[in-house]
């Protein structure tokens, strides 16, 4: 049995600090966007922009 799995082609690995629908819901410019989209928005902008990529990472900057 193999333990490990292998992406299937054209899939992202999972990026434990972006939760997509916290990240469509915060960001209006971002609502329409489908879930391919808004990973690809994450890599490619966002995380560089400094945008909160989940609840925690906002909550921590508004307590901050």
């Amino acid at each position: 049995m193999n333990i490990f799995k292998l992406l299937r082609r054209g899939e992202r690995k999972k990026d434990a600090d972006l939760d997509v629908r916290f990240y469509r819901d915060y960001y209006v410019d971002l609502y329409h966007a489908t879930d391919e989209e808004i990973i690809r928005h994450w890599e490619e902008f966002g995380r560089n922009e400094g945008r909160f990529g989940n609840e925690l990472q906002a909550r921590a900057a508004a307590a901050a």
